[in-house]
This record gives structure tokens, sequence and C-alpha cells, in this order.
């Protein structure tokens, strides 16, 4: 089987440009029951290439007569809110293959598509072409449900498909072995009130395997260390107990609410993508330094298994949040002029980082603004959305309105806008503050932009609502692929910051 597995996958990636398409899906199977947490065992497409996880979670709901079950996220990476139906007949559970579970639509190249989208086991050639789409049989063995006993070699695939011209087409599949009950978490970690805050320094490499840095917060509670943001792009408490140099953190702990989707934190290691336990070691300094740099932090949707983000090779160094850093000056510095909207502007990069290239405190850099080589201050009458009466020092990643305001930001791209245009130069300048110290980058300063037309004729005057489907252009005019182009940008005659 293992020759058809790896030409099946081959398979489902021709089809990939397919589900990249801007696409609407539209679930057609409601629920009956009340869903109850299960886990998923199963290898997953996760645009990555083929990856074998261990505990997904998932939920399945069983009617009250016992005959029918409902399965949610079979397909946890990109149709992981449609419901598939099963009907139970003694130790067997059979999803109908001619069953409608979800309906896509997608435009490419202007035409327009519509798919009914079902779920069944592919059938094979001998020359490993599809032929046909039979029923998904699962066995039912108390409250396990599964296809293979052999996980290490499953013989039969899940696909999500639909029909074209009379070809079938896969939109997503899945070798799902086994559902267990979930037993895990269900409530968030959160520090004790009493808990004594540090922040630290995380040092790890990324999904990407790239060395990555950010601040965090550790919360101390005798034994009790509770770990802030292990990976930052998903944020959330983890809980781990000390014992001796060992700080131990157990598995499958709920990280946070996204709102109402809960995001699970779990440990893999390298051995086939099994969930275990993560430890870190501790030294006189309270520098702590994985045990197993091979296992990896991941972080995935509580509800479909989505896997959301991941690192590994952990080191927390502690942060003097009263030392005086020399902050990283902003860079990729121009000015600019918008004549639709009639305002001049700075825009300029800023990160977290000191001089030499250390991380520091987002929360204590900020920069001013020099017009003319004087500290611009910003008031509520020419910034209405400004979070101060008036202000000189702007907090980094701040962002007064994302449709209305004259102050943007996109994580570390700043657009600041300006009323007024008689001045020579613009400048920007980072600061980092700490207690009542400010440590300063030089003035990166820039010539007046020239005021000439850039945004294109056709352009509409400011309207009131945005339209949707009107065309975005750039702050320099240039047309964008709005599927693909995040930040500042110019649409029905108003600047919009699209994320």
């Amino acid at each position: 089987m293992k020759r058809l597995y790896s030409i099946f996958v081959i398979f489902l990636l021709a089809f990939v440009p397919v589900v990249a398409q801007q696409h609407k899906i539209v679930p057609q199977i409601t629920p009956q029951g009340t869903p109850q947490w299960y886990t998923m065992d199963a290898y997953v497409q996760t645009g990555q290439g083929s990856v074998m996880i261990y505990g997904l979670s998932n939920q399945l709901s069983f009617t009250s007569d016992g005959k029918s079950v409902y399965f949610k996220t079979l397909f946890p990476m990109q149709y992981g809110e449609l419901w598939v139906k099963g009907t139970i007949n003694g130790n067997t559970i059979t999803i109908d293959s001619r069953e409608t579970v979800g309906k896509e639509s997608f435009t490419d190249e202007g035409e327009l598509f519509n798919y009914d989208l079902k779920v069944g086991e592919p059938i094979f050639d001998i020359m490993d072409n599809i032929i046909g789409v039979k029923d998904v049989v699962f066995k039912k063995d108390g409250d396990r449900i599964y296809i293979d006993d052999d996980q290490s070699n499953p013989v039969h695939p899940i696909a999500l498909y639909g029909e074209y011209d009379g070809e079938i087409e896969l939109f997503d599949w899945t070798f799902c072995n086994t559902f267990k009950p979930y037993t895990g978490a269900t409530e968030l970690v959160t520090p004790p009130a009493n808990a004594e805050i540090k922040s630290y320094v995380y040092s790890y490499k990324d999904a990407r395997l790239d060395d990555a840095t950010a601040i965090g917060r550790i919360a101390i509670d005798g034994n009790d260390y509770y770990f802030e943001s292990l990976v930052p792009s998903v944020g959330g408490w983890t809980k781990g107990v000390r014992s001796g140099n060992t700080i131990n953190v157990s598995r499958a702990q709920l990280l946070a609410f996204d709102p109402q989707i809960l995001k699970i934190g779990g440990y893999r290691q390298s051995d086939g993508g099994r969930l275990s336990d993560f430890a870190f070691t501790v030294d006189d300094e309270g520098v702590m330094t994985q045990v197993d740099g091979d296992n990896q932090f991941i972080v995935s949707y509580q509800t479909n298994g989505s896997l959301l983000d991941y690192g590994r090779s952990f080191k927390l160094t502690p942060y003097d949040e009263t030392k005086s850093f020399q902050p990283l000056a902003p860079f990729d510095v121009h000015s600019v002029y918008y004549s639709e909207l009639k305002q001049h502007g700075i825009e300029f990069y800023q990160a977290a980082f000191d001089a030499e290239g250390n991380q520091i405190a987002p929360d204590q850099l900020g920069y001013y603004i020099y017009v003319d080589g004087k500290r611009f201050t910003f008031t509520k009458k020419q910034y209405p959305y400004l979070a101060w009466d008036s202000a000189e020092f702007i907090p980094f990643g701040y962002c007064d309105d994302y449709n209305k305001g004259d102050i943007f930001n996109d994580g570390i791209y700043n657009v600041v806008l300006f009323y007024l245009s008689d001045y020579e130069t613009l400048g920007v300048q980072s600061v980092y503050r700490s207690g009542n110290t400010e440590t300063r980058s030089d003035i990166i300063t820039v010539d007046k932009a020239n005021v000439v037309d850039i945004i294109p004729d056709g352009i509409a005057a400011p309207t009131t609502d945005i339209n949707a489907s009107a065309d975005c252009f750039d702050l320099y005019g240039r047309l964008l692929d709005t599927t693909s182009h995040h930040g500042i940008v110019i649409k029905s005659g108003r600047k919009t910051l699209i994320k």
C-alpha cells in the first residue's frame, strides 16, 4: 500500500491550484445530538507535505437513537467546518459517498465553478488512476472508531471530492485511522494573581527552522511556572511544574479562545509525531533550556486540529526591563504625498531590536516624528482617532484607526499622514523607555516628497462606504492583487488597511 499512498498524495497535489483559489464553502449538514470531544490520529495534508498527527482534536455527535453519528473536521486544513454524517449498523459506521456535505464555488480566470462536495474512498485502477468513489466504512470497538489497525500502513484514504464534466476532482484528503474520546484539558491555563511575573527573552527555532527571538513573560508561583506565548504568534499561557532543576510541561493544554475556538498546545516528538511532555532545565541564573531540542511545541485548533504554528530548541533568558537599550533606528524611510487624499506622509519600518540586533520589549519601544527638525505633537484636533488628547511619543505598533485614521501599522510597517504642506524635511526616531529614562536612535531624515499625482486616473472621490469589489492601489498608485497584498491601500478614494 505504500506505493498507492505516495501516488495518491502526488495525485492530490495536482489539484492544489483549485483549492488555492478564492472560494466560498457552505456546509450542508447540520449535526443532531450533543457534540462530544474526540481525538483523531490521522495522516493529513498540511500544505508542507503529508504528516501523521496523533491527537488532533475533533468533535463527534451521536443521535439519541444510536443510529447515526456526525463527524467534524475529517479534513482539518481547509474544510474544518464541514460535518459529515455516518450511519451506525452494529460495529460499523458507513459514510454515504453520494451525500453532499458542502457546496463550494470559486472563480478561476474569470470562470465560475460550483461543486457539490462529497466524502468517499477513491477507487483506483491498476495504473493508480481514480476511476470511482465508494462509501467510507469505519469499524467500532467500544468507544474507539477506526479504519486501519496498522497506522504505519493505512490502506483506506478518505477524500473530499466533487465532480465536473464527469471527472472526479479531489479537494482534500486524510488517512483517518482512529478516533478516541478526548480526556484532556477543558479550561484555559491562567497564572494565579499572586504569581511573580518576570520578562524573558525567548530564543527558539520557528516553523521554518529559522532562528527567532521574542519577549515573553513567565509567572512563577512556588514550583509552578507559567509560560506566556511560547509560540508568540499564538499567545496563551502554558503551565509547567518544577522539580529540582527540571520544569516539566504536560501536553495538550488549552491556550486561548479565538474568539470561540479553543487553541491547544501539545508537544510532538520527532519519532512519528506522537504527542509527549515537554521539559526545560533551569540553571542558577534562571536561564531555561529545552531538554530535548527535537521536540516541537505545536499549537493547533481544538475544534479542527489545524496546525497554527510551532517552535523548538527553546532557550529562555531573563530580560532586564530596567536596562537602557540603544534601539535600532527606523529603516526603509520614505516621504510621500497622496494627491487624492491631499495628505503628505512618512512611511518606515520599525523592529523591536536594539542596535546590536538583540530583541527588546515592544511595549517599551516607540518613536518620535520630526518636522523640519522639530519634534511633532499629535493632537485630537488634527488626529480625531488618536488615543490621547495629545502625544509626541507614539508606541510601537500603534494604529489609531484602520479605515479612517492617519497613523497606521501592520506589524512593523508604519505610515503617518499629515495635513500640512509648508515644510522641507520629515524625520523619525526610535525611542526606548526604561523607567524615567529614554534611549534614542539617530533621527532618520528625508526630504519632502515632490507634490505630484501618484494616484491613477479613475479613482472615485471619497465615499462613505468602501466598495468591496473596487480596485485597490498601493500608496504609489500601483494596482494591487488584494488576495496577496497586506498593508495600507487606496480603495474607492479612501485609505484603508488590508490585514
